[in-house]
């Protein structure tokens, strides 16, 4: 009788925005097939179904579609990015794809030209595994290009800094400065430094730079979300959001400047946002605005893989005697899980190597025993053993994780960790055979946020031109309804969100996508090309401004 009683209900409703009909409708619920067509009214899911019913419900104004058999589902959530470090990513100087030193200091030389003299010139992107030489770069030749202006950039992964001799003297970096707990100073074989920081010495530099003005921030806010509606993600979780970060997006989604369901994870290093938010226990409705949740905390264990900082059991196949870093202490990790399970909040913690994972594990199941929903998650787990993947089952831990990493990392893992280690570097079938969700994002800026990237990731295991044949390690590839279950429901599941978003069920959010194609029956030649024609959030038209059929 329910079903009968929900069409009666919508049918008798006031006329609905939004048709589209004549589509491949995924709605992403277990077990249920396809539907041709939905309706929205008021920013909510009103129908889905049958065309015939789905067109009963238009009336004056209502906008009707023919999706003419192009897919539709739920928007796009990308578990773990950055939004803010992404919207400076596309307004500062970008090094992707760089393909040496020389490359990078050009670049920065061109961009240092429209620089006043004395400012701060700040770019990411540069990744030493994409050039001839792989090892970490010096900064003599870009201190010799840029004397007066100091020179921050970043590694691709956001572990590691390059910085000229402008930027150490400014801050009185020396070779006699000690590492700090969590960091490396780079040096060179006569012990001066090489320019390069990794991890927690990154903040020696980091701390005096100037901060963005709140004109720049906003800019930069308006930028990341325009290209994420453009790339069809509609939520996202932000991973490591300090104090003033959360005051700013209650501003700005106050003012209706901010278009998009975020997830916030608090900065574990902000002790004034800890105090600040977490006796007061979760917010699934910040301000009650609709679009901020705010009921997780991310921690750092180790480093990272490509620059050499995150943590393993064993030597570094290709770096003797270095083991990576630990960032937090087990005890500090074991501390602050107590405290977010006390407070009702989800602990989110970076791990990378097995020995860094191992490390939170340990902190895990010291906290609380197997058979609860706390949804304390593992960021990245990149190196799992098989008893860590076991344990994770059995604690209950979501693995989140992002495909287009193992595709931009697989030319080089197996020479940081050998052959044995990287079979179990980004795996994604042992982890789903052990019942361990993934909850898929994109890691942005580090990777750029599109969610068709990484299904293509996750389906193949091979870049974009299709490469290695097969795929890398090809018996963790998931299969198309599980890539997209990992980046649609399973990461509104990971952030406590499923009962709002994640499937598209009458009552929900009407936060959805059109492609171009079938994602799960296109060709493999076609699903190359896939493309994001039309995204929906809270039922308005944000990408392209004008609905194109």
């Amino acid at each position: 009788m329910r079903p009968i009683l929900l069409v009666f209900l919508v049918a008798c409703a006031s006329p609905v925005d939004w048709v589209f009909h004549n589509g491949v409708v995924h709605t992403l619920v277990e077990g249920q097939e396809p539907a041709s067509a939905i309706a929205i009214r008021e920013g909510k899911i009103a129908f889905v179904g049958n065309d015939a019913s789905a067109l009963a419900l238009a009336g004056n104004g209502t906008r009707v579609i023919n999706l003419a058999g192009r897919a539709l589902l739920p928007g796009f959530h990308d578990a773990h990015m950055h939004l803010m470090g992404f919207g400076e990513s596309l307004r500062t100087l970008d090094l992707v794809d760089t393909g040496s030193l020389e490359e990078v200091v050009q670049e920065t030389a061109k961009w240092a030209e429209k620089v006043p003299e004395g400012d701060w010139i700040v770019g990411s992107g540069w990744d030493q595994n994409d050039w001839d030489s792989s090892r970490m770069p010096t900064h003599h030749v870009l201190s010799e290009a840029i004397r007066t202006n100091p020179v921050l950039l970043w590694r691709v992964d956001g572990h590691a800094v390059l910085v000229n001799q402008s930027a150490m003297d400014a801050v009185g970096l020396h070779a006699g400065t000690s590492d700090p707990p969590g960091g490396r100073l780079l040096r060179e074989p006569d012990g001066a430094l090489s320019g390069v920081l990794l991890d927690r010495a990154t903040h020696l530099i980091t701390s005096v730079i100037p901060a963005p003005n709140e004109e720049e921030l906003g800019f930069r806010l308006e930028a990341a979300v325009s290209m994420l509606h453009r790339l069809g993600v509609t939520a996202i979780g932000d991973a490591g959001v300090d104090s003033a970060g959360v005051e700013f997006y209650r501003a700005a989604a106050a003012e209706g400047r901010l278009p998009l369901r975020v997830s916030i994870m608090l900065d574990a290093q902000d002790e004034l946002a800890l105090a600040s938010w977490l006796p007061g226990g979760p917010r699934p409705d910040l301000d009650g605005h609709g679009v901020i949740s705010l009921r997780a905390v991310k921690a750092f264990a180790d480093g990272a893989l490509g620059s050499r900082g995150a943590a393993l059991q064993e030597d570094y196949a290709d770096d003797p005697g270095n083991q990576g870093l630990i960032l937090t202490s087990p005890e500090v990790l074991q501390a602050l899980a107590s405290r977010c399970k006390k407070s009702g909040f989800q602990l989110c913690t970076h791990a990378i190597g097995d020995r860094g994972c191992q490390s939170v594990l340990d902190a895990y199941a010291a906290t609380f025993a197997p058979g609860g929903d706390l949804r304390f998650r593992l960021e990245h787990a990149q190196v799992l053993t098989q008893r860590q993947i076991e344990q994770m089952a059995s604690l209950g831990i979501v693995a989140s994780m992002q495909a287009q990493h193992a595709t931009s990392d697989m030319p080089w893992v197996e020479a940081r960790v050998g052959k044995n280690r990287a079979e179990g570097a980004y795996a994604w079938r042992w982890l789903m055979n052990a019942g361990v969700p993934i909850a898929g994002g994109t890691d942005a800026p580090v990777e750029f946020p599109d969610p068709l990237a990484s299904f293509w990731s996750a389906v193949t295991r091979t870049d974009a031109e299709g490469n290695p044949p097969g795929g890398w390690f090809p018996q963790h590839r998931m299969t198309r309804s599980e890539a997209l279950q990992h980046l649609i429901r399973t990461p509104a599941w990971a952030s406590f969100q499923e009962a709002r978003m994640g499937t598209l069920e009458v009552g929900k959010l009407a936060d959805v996508v059109v492609l171009s194609d079938n994602p799960l029956t296109a060709p493999e030649s076609v699903l190359r090309d896939l493309k994001v024609e039309m995204t929906i959030f809270n039922g308005v038209l944000v990408h392209p401004k004008q609905a194109a059929f």
